[in-house]
């Protein structure tokens, strides 16, 4: 027996080569797994773009999976042809095209179209092939031993699109010349295509040594013919290979985890790109809050679209990255995308807003105003940028001590303050000023000028959209500001009857009160998209033109966001580099992006309940400043504080965690995690 049976991996393959007798004059290895691997698996995702491509051509409603189906049916049945007319199952990739469009167009497809299929499917494996690490040294030892090298692959595509493969992994300059059974219809597996490469390269079959990672088309079969064999195999990509096919068998069982396999393929191919510095934040950034914000862009593009909206209006500073992202996609020149809206990136932010919507004290003021921690008389009047608006005399008239002096919704003392003409007349002519500007900067936007505008922002209750619509609302050309949320909470504010239209597309508190992980710790998705320029306070005229006005850098606020900017960056790195391989593999998507949700909140929710010691580390660090004009700024992985918050903990909600002391609450949330499955 000249096969070596047992499995060599690189390092024991590149010990082996050294020892390979005088007599072999030239070694053959096959391709895929042994020269060349993808990123992503399993490896029938790269067949998806062509089947996307072919669902463009013939305009068909059938679904990318049915024409992925119906592609590995022909296959199977072109395979037999080929065997009754006496050669191998093999087949090259064009002819298979010709025959799966035809079957869906009704016709002979025409060359160009032909093209285009192979085109599809060649993009993505160019894009997604890497050479086997240590390969390289393997080649040139053989190489630098005087051995002739050459390919042999049992694959459709053909000699020259193997070849174009292995030129972009830096490999094909190694061999002298190579063969696919495709071409020839004739396979390893036969040991016809070992033959036929033997007299083609002038050859006797025992002067060849074959490598390869299939242990009966590279290992029996060639010893069979005399030739010398060695089996190559990698632990990790078997181990990769099995985690995807573990992963979609549960996403076939569990609706939960339906969308890990794509998630997984993402994250798999970008760790596959480059050495990158991955610290703990780029590690979150690339698992758990790309994957959330990516869901949430894709899910947004396409349901604007679908929705008649013309332009997004990313609000400042989520915005910034938000956009970013959706510019990516936007880019990416997919076809399920066409006709996605422009937008634009408003610096808009609710210090900006809530001073030009202040219609006096009814509700909607007295509840934004009380909505923050520990509510005072001064944080209420900054929160509407009307702090100087009033004295510490004035403010004494009325039965307040001071700008300290603690309220609540109710109280009476505002509301006589508010019924002063005086401080009125003050209060109006500040409004109208902030009413002017912030028309000005929206026709400035183009807002105007759509017929139907929407804002984006990552939510909370949509009290900015509320804002603009009621401090425009009295414009006859005003078209009415739609929303798009990454998520929503319950608020009084989303009941105002100036948003013609309030949208959450990941979740909706108001609907999915159960299940809330994205809520839990919405500062992480705050930080992860934070801008680097400041919060905007205001706007102001300059030569015509209106700017925003940003809070000043010596604000202990903005201090604060600066010293996270380390730390901050690293969550974006992370992030960029999964919206990055998103699009690069949005070919490989057989659905819509909202199959994904379920999953990515519930990874999300893993991060933030249970992290690992690393993790728990990243979220302590951070801190968190509020931009309502409070400037209040909170250690935002303070776990404390966060106890203290309604839902928003890192641990599951319920009365009974509060209350029942530390024992009773431990058994307590270990009766709710059995109960609602959050194991």
């Amino acid at each position: 027996m000249n096969a070596m049976m047992l499995p060599l991996d690189v390092k024991r393959l590149e010990r082996k080569v050294s020892e390979v007798p005088a007599s072999v004059f030239a070694c053959s290895f096959d391709v895929f797994n042994t020269l060349i691997e993808r990123k992503i698996e399993p490896p029938d995702a790269t067949k998806l773009p062509a089947a996307h491509r072919l669902r463009e051509l013939c305009n068909t409603r059938s679904t990318v999976e049915e024409l992925f189906a119906s592609r590995m049916q022909l296959e199977y049945r072109m395979g037999q042809r080929a065997e009754e007319r006496g050669f191998d199952a093999e087949f090259r990739l064009a002819d298979l095209f010709v025959e799966w469009a035809q079957l869906w167009m009704g016709r002979k497809p025409l060359q160009h179209e032909v093209d285009s299929l192979i085109k599809a499917e060649m993009t993505l494996e160019l894009d997604v092939v890497r050479a086997v690490k240590g390969v390289e040294s393997v080649l040139d030892k053989l190489q630098a031993s005087g051995k002739r090298l050459f390919f042999l692959s049992d694959m459709y595509l053909e000699r020259t699109q193997i070849q174009a493969l292995l030129n972009q992994c830096g490999l094909a300059h190694y061999f002298e010349d190579g063969l696919a059974s495709g071409d020839c219809g004739l396979s390893k597996r036969s040991g016809r295509l070992f033959k036929h490469a033997a007299e083609r390269w002038g050859l006797s079959l025992k002067d060849m040594l074959h490598i390869g990672d299939d242990l009966l088309a590279d290992v029996q079969m060639p010893a069979c013919l005399g030739m010398q064999a060695y089996w190559f195999r990698d632990p990790q990509r078997e181990r990769r290979l099995q985690v995807a096919k573990s992963a979609i068998r549960l996403g076939q069982k569990c609706e939960q985890a339906r969308g890990g396999h794509h998630v997984q393929q993402v994250v798999e191919y970008s760790y596959g790109n480059g050495d990158r510095n991955r610290d703990t934040y780029y590690r979150i950034g690339l698992e758990v809050v790309g994957p959330v914000l990516m869901n949430f862009i894709h899910s947004l593009a396409c349901e604007a679209r679908d929705d008649g909206v013309d332009l997004l209006a990313f609000a400042a500073r989520e915005g910034f990255v938000l956009g970013d992202l959706y510019e990516r996609l936007r880019k990416s020149g997919d076809a399920s995308l066409q006709g996605i809206p422009n937008w634009v990136y408003a610096y808009v932010s609710r210090k900006s807003t809530y001073g030009a919507a202040l219609r006096g004290f009814g509700d909607w003021e007295r509840t934004l105003g009380a909505f923050t921690h520990e509510p005072t008389v001064g944080k209420f009047l900054r929160r509407f940028s009307i702090g100087d608006c009033v004295s510490q005399a004035q403010l004494e008239a009325f039965g307040f001590t001071g700008f300290d002096d603690l309220i609540d919704v109710s109280d009476g003392r505002l509301a006589a303050l508010f019924s002063d003409p005086e401080f009125q007349n003050r209060v109006q002519a500040k409004q109208q000023n902030a009413v002017s500007l912030l028309r000005r900067y929206m026709r400035q936007l183009g807002v105007f000028g759509a017929a139907r505008p929407a804002l984006v922002d990552l939510g909370w209750y949509g009290s900015i959209q509320a804002a603009i619509n009621r401090a425009l609302t009295d414009d006859n050309d005003w078209p009415g500001l739609r929303g798009f949320y990454l998520a929503l909470w319950h608020h009084p504010v989303l009941r105002d009857p100036h948003n013609p239209s309030v949208k959450a597309l990941l979740f909706d508190e108001s609907r999915h009160h159960k299940r809330f992980p994205v809520m839990r710790f919405p500062e992480l998705l705050e930080m992860a998209t934070r801008a680097p320029h400041a919060t905007t306070v205001g706007y102001r005229e300059n030569e015509g033109a209106i700017e925003p006005v940003l809070r000043s850098h010596e604000h202990p606020a903005r201090k604060a966001e600066v010293s996270d900017n380390a730390y901050v960056s690293g969550l974006q790195a992370g992030l960029f580099d999964y919206a990055d391989a998103y699009v690069s593999l949005l070919g490989t998507r057989s659905g819509p992006a909202k199959v994904e949700t379920p999953y990515v909140l519930q990874n999300l929710d893993r991060l933030v309940r249970y992290p690992d010691a690393e993790e728990a580390r990243a979220l302590l660090s951070f801190s968190h400043s509020e931009d309502a004009g409070n400037g209040l700024i909170e250690q935002a992985g303070n776990f404390r504080s966060l106890i203290r918050g309604s839902g928003r903990v890192l641990w599951p909600e319920g009365f009974w965690r509060r209350s029942a002391g530390p024992l009773g609450g431990l058994l307590y949330n270990g009766f709710r995690l059995m109960a609602r499955r959050y194991y």
